[in-house]
C-alpha cells in the first residue's frame, strides 16, 4: 500500500513527505510524551525565579525603609534643632529670644528639610515638639508644631504606651488630616532633648505614600508572572501595603502564622486558600517589623508554563519550517527543472517547441535539459525550413495566378487598340497605349506580392478609362474609400478582375450597354471591408456558381480572373472566409464583398508609395 502511494506521488511530494516524517513527526511525539516533565521543570524554574524576585523586592523595600529612617536620623541629629527648641522655651515669663543665631538655624534647618523631601521623593517632613504655646510664635509655625496636632493619632498612642524610639506607621495609624495633607505612610522617630535641666520631647515624622512599597513589587514581580499577589503586615497585624485592595482579605494570614506555616524565608509551599491553589512564601524586611507575604497562584504558573511550551512549539515549528525551506531550496534544483522540462514537453502537443530558458546545471538533469534544448533547436530548424519552402510555394502560386490574369486583360486591351487604329483614331490609340503602359507598370509592381489600396484604385481607374475609350464612355465609375484605408497593403489586382466581370457580364448585358460601378470601403477594429456594386443585368444562382468554379473546374477557362482573385485573397490570409462573396438579383445588379484582416494588410508609411512605380 505504501509502495503504491509513493508510485503515485511526484518527486517534490516524496521529498516533502520524507522531510516531514524525519523532522516534524519525531518533534511532535517528543512534545506529547514529555509534556508533564516539561511542566514540572518549568514550574520549578518559575518558582526559583520568584524566590530571587521576592528577595529583590524585599531588599528594595528594606532599602526604602532605611532611607526613611536615615532622613529621620539626619533631622534629629541636626545641631540646629536644639537651638530652635530651646530658643523657643519661655524664660522667666519673657518672650523667645530671636537672636541672629536662631534665625540662621531656622533657615538652615528648613533648607535641609526641603532638600531631603526633594532628593528622596518624600511628601512631607514634620517636627512635633512638647512645647505649649508654640503656635503663638509665627516664626516657626511652619517648621515645628505642638503635640496637640498629633495627640489623637494611633501612632502617638503607641509611643506613649510602649517604650519605643521609632515606628513605621501605616495608613490607619495616621490621622485623617495627616493622610490628606502629608501621605499614607510615615516613619516616626522619638527623641528627648535636655538642656539646663529642661527637657523637650520631639517627634520627627517623615511622610510618603504606600505606593513606594507596592511599586517595586509590581515592577519586579508582576512583570515576570501574571497574577502574583503580595501584602506586607507588621508585628501588630496591621496591613502596611498590598498589591491590590483584596490581597490581604483573600489570603489573610497573621504575622506569626506565616512564619509557622512556612519552614523558611524564600521557600515556596503549596497551599489552598479561598478555594484556589497557590504557592506562598514570605520575607522579613530589614530594619522594620514588616513581613512580606509572596503568593503565586498555580493557575498563573500553569499559564506561564503553557506559554513557554507554546513558545517551544513555535520555535520547533519555525525550525521545521526552516528545514522544509532548506529542503525545498535544495530539491528545487532537481524538482523545478524536471517540472519545467515536463511542462515544456507537454506544450509540444499544442504549439511549437521552445527551449528551456533555465540554467541546466552540471548534474544528470542538466544533461537531460541540454539534450532537450538541442533537440528543440533541430526541430525548429526543420520547421523553419518547411515553412520557408511552403511560403515560397505559396508565392509561386500567387505569381502563377497573376500570370493567368495579365494575358487575359492584355488580349482584350490590345484588341481595343487595334480597333482604334483600324478606325484611324490614332490620338485615342496613343492615349490608350499610355494608359495601358501605366496600367502594366502598376500591375507588375516591381515584382512585389502586395501593393497599396491607393495604387489598386488607380489601377482600376486606368482599366475603366481604357474600357470607356473602347465603348464610348458607357461606364460611370465612383470610388468611396476613406483616406486612412489607402495606406494598407493588399494583393495586387484584386479590384480589376471584379470590375472587368461587372462590365463584361453585367453592364454590357443591359440593352443600353451602360451602367454604374461603385467601390465602397470601411474598416472596424481588426478588418478592412470592401464592396463593389454595379447596376448591371445581375446573375442567377447557377451563373454565380459558374463564375466561382471549384478546384476541379479550374481548367475550364470560365471565371479565370474572378476565381484567381478569390484564391489569392485566401492564400494571402490563410483563411477560407476571406474570399469573394457574390450577392445578385437578376435584373437589378450585383454586389461583391470581401474583407482583409489588418494583421495581413500591413500599413505602408507614406500612403501612396506605388505612385512612383
Amino acid at each position: 500500500m505504501i509502495k503504491g502511494m509513493f508510485n503515485g506521488a511526484t518527486i517534490g511530494k516524496r521529498l516533502m513527505l520524507f522531510i516531514v516524517s524525519v523532522v516534524l513527526l519525531p518533534t511532535a511525539i517528543v512534545l506529547v510524551l514529555f509534556y508533564s516533565q516539561f511542566y514540572n521543570i518549568l514550574r520549578d524554574s518559575l518558582l526559583d525565579s520568584q524566590i530571587v524576585t521576592s528577595l529583590q523586592a524585599s531588599k528594595f523595600i528594606g532599602n526604602t525603609a532605611e532611607t526613611l529612617l536615615a532622613v529621620c536620623d539626619n533631622i534629629i541629629e541636626d545641631k540646629r534643632l536644639p537651638i530652635l527648641l530651646f530658643a523657643q522655651s519661655p524664660r522667666d515669663g519673657q518672650s523667645a529670644n530671636y537672636s541672629n543665631e536662631y534665625n540662621a538655624a531656622f533657615d538652615t534647618l528648613r533648607t535641609v528639610i526641603n532638600s531631603q523631601i526633594k532628593s528622596n521623593s518624600l511628601s512631607a517632613i514634620r517636627i512635633f515638639a512638647d512645647m505649649p504655646g508654640l503656635e503663638a510664635n509665627g516664626a516657626s509655625s511652619g517648621l515645628i508644631s505642638d503635640l496637640s496636632h498629633i495627640k489623637n493619632t494611633y501612632w502617638y498612642g503607641i509611643f506613649t504606651t510602649q517604650d519605643i524610639s521609632e515606628l513605621f506607621a501605616p495608613n490607619f495609624y495616621l490621622s485623617a488630616d495627616e493622610r490628606v495633607e502629608y501621605g499614607s505612610l510615615a516613619v516616626i522617630r522619638k527623641q528627648v532633648f535636655e538642656k539646663d535641666g529642661n527637657s523637650i520631647t520631639v517627634f520627627v515624622a517623615v511622610y510618603t505614600y504606600d505606593d513606594i512599597l507596592v511599586t517595586p513589587i509590581q515592577d519586579i514581580g508582576l512583570e515576570s508572572v501574571e497574577g502574583i499577589i503580595s501584602f506586607i503586615i507588621n508585628s501588630r497585624e496591621a496591613v502596611v501595603a498590598q498589591t491590590d485592595e483584596t490581597a490581604y482579605g483573600t489570603y489573610a494570614m497573621s504575622y506569626r502564622n506565616i512564619a509557622q506555616a512556612i519552614p523558611a524565608q524564600g521557600v515556596f509551599i503549596p497551599k489552598d486558600v479561598a478555594g484556589a491553589s497557590v504557592f506562598i512564601t514570605y520575607r522579613d524586611i530589614s530594619r522594620t517589623d514588616w513581613r512580606m507575604a509572596w503568593i503565586v497562584p498555580q493557575a498563573s504558573i500553569m499559564a506561564q508554563s503553557r506559554h513557554v511550551i507554546f513558545q517551544l512549539v513555535v520555535i520547533y515549528l519555525l525550525m521545521t519550517m526552516l528545514v522544509l525551506i532548506v529542503g525545498v531550496v535544495l530539491s528545487k534544483a532537481i524538482v523545478v527543472r524536471i517540472k519545467s522540462l515536463r511542462n515544456q514537453m507537454q506544450l509540444i502537443k499544442t504549439e511549437r517547441p521552445k527551449p528551456l530558458a533555465i540554467m541546466p546545471g552540471k548534474d544528470e538533469v542538466g544533461d537531460l535539459i541540454e539534450a532537450y534544448n538541442y533537440m528543440v533547436e533541430r526541430i525548429n530548424t526543420l520547421l523553419d525550413n518547411t515553412i520557408k519552402a511552403a511560403d515560397e510555394r505559396k508565392a509561386e502560386e500567387i505569381k502563377a495566378l497573376r500570370a493567368q490574369i495579365d494575358p487575359h486583360f492584355l488580349y482584350n486591351t490590345l484588341d481595343m487598340i487595334r480597333w482604334l487604329v483600324s478606325k484611324g483614331n490614332n490620338d485615342k490609340a496613343l492615349e490608350a497605349i499610355l494608359a495601358l503602359s501605366r496600367f502594366y507598370r502598376l500591375t507588375l509592381n516591381s515584382g512585389n506580392l502586395t501593393t497599396t489600396v491607393a495604387a489598386e484604385l488607380e489601377h482600376v481607374s486606368l482599366y475603366v478609362k481604357l474600357m470607356n475609350m473602347r465603348f464610348d464612355e458607357k461606364i460611370e465609375y465612383l470610388a468611396d474609400i476613406p483616406d486612412d484605408m489607402l495606406e494598407y497593403e493588399v494583393p495586387p489586382m484584386i479590384f480589376q478582375p471584379i470590375i472587368e466581370n461587372s462590365i463584361q457580364h453585367g453592364i454590357f448585358e443591359r440593352p443600353s450597354k451602360s451602367g454604374k460601378i461603385i467601390i465602397t470601403g470601411w474598416s472596424d477594429n481588426n478588418t478592412l471591408h470592401f464592396l463593389i456594386s454595379d447596376d448591371g443585368i445581375g446573375m442567377k444562382a447557377e451563373q454565380i456558381s459558374r463564375l466561382m468554379p471549384t478546384k476541379t473546374d479550374e481548367g475550364t477557362g470560365r471565371g479565370i480572373g474572378v476565381y484567381n482573385t478569390h484564391r489569392r485573397l485566401q492564400l494571402m490570409q490563410g483563411r477560407d472566409d476571406c474570399g469573394l462573396f457574390y450577392s445578385s438579383e437578376y435584373g437589378k445588379g450585383t454586389d461583391v464583398t470581401f474583407k482583409i484582416h489588418k494583421s495581413a494588410a500591413l500599413r505602408r508609411p507614406g500612403g501612396k508609395a506605388d505612385e512612383k512605380a
